[in-house]
């Protein structure tokens, strides 16, 4: 049981170290955003204080994907680079939302391993379901720490460069 309740903790800090990194996600994805809507004059700023306000993972990547499609037609290989960012971000968002909002099950006796159980209707194999049970340990955590940081590392480069080629181009 001693050696269950040290996993469970060690669970319950990556969980910890994963939510922040999804977090510096959604940050960077806000700058980003605003980036791609600046504009000399001021004149964005109600379109951006729209855009940013209050946006989930999923609606952000959208908005970014549209915005990034006009203010980027000029530069193919960086709305490449940020197309392929975005669709990396989109695996790891379900992962994100089953850890932040799933049902997290310990079992103390460690005679199951830990699961997140998140609650979605859904057909499969012939029948509805309602139950997703995913097992976590904590090498399946540091490799979603590992993916998430990289992809915060990813991002804010890609801002800056986007920065910058906006800026040179007076956009």
């Amino acid at each position: 049981m001693h050696v269950a309740i040290n996993e469970q903790k060690q669970i319950r800090l990556k969980v910890g170290e994963l939510v922040i990194s999804f977090a510096k996600i959604e940050h960077h994805l806000d700058d980003l955003l605003e980036v791609l809507t600046e504009d000399d004059a001021n004149e964005n700023i109600w379109i951006r204080l729209f855009f940013i306000d209050n946006l989930m993972l999923g609606r952000a990547l959208e908005i970014i994907s549209w915005v990034a499609k006009v203010r980027l037609q000029d530069y193919p290989d960086l709305h490449e680079e940020l197309k392929d960012t975005l669709a990396n971000i989109r695996p790891i968002q379900k992962e994100r939302n089953n850890i932040v909002h799933g049902n997290w099950l310990f079992d103390p006796e460690r005679r199951t391993p830990t699961k997140v159980r998140t609650y979605r209707l859904r057909w499969k194999a012939g029948c509805w379901q309602y139950l997703d049970d995913t097992t976590m340990t904590p090498t399946k955590l540091n490799r979603l720490i590992g993916k998430s940081d990289q992809l915060v590392k990813t991002i804010e480069a890609l801002t800056e460069k986007i920065k910058t080629s906006l800026n040179n181009s007076g956009s």
